[in-house]
């Protein structure tokens, strides 16, 4: 009974890490198509005011 009990539960933890697998690895190729090709000279300017959000604090300013 032991025995069996163990097999299911390897199998099952085979399973979910295959499956954890093949999410990251679409995830990873979906968002790797989805970047636009311009993207590597793309550079934000401007300035944020981090007060307006509670669960961060100071400021971030770019020139």
């Amino acid at each position: 009974m032991k025995n069996k009990f163990l097999k299911i539960l390897k199998r099952t933890l085979i399973t979910i890490g295959i499956l954890f697998a093949l999410a990251f690895i679409t995830n990873e190729i979906v968002y790797r198509m989805s970047i636009p090709d311009e993207f590597e000279s793309a550079n934000w300017s401007g300035k944020w005011n981090s007060l307006e959000y509670k669960l961060v604090g100071g400021s971030i300013k770019f020139k």
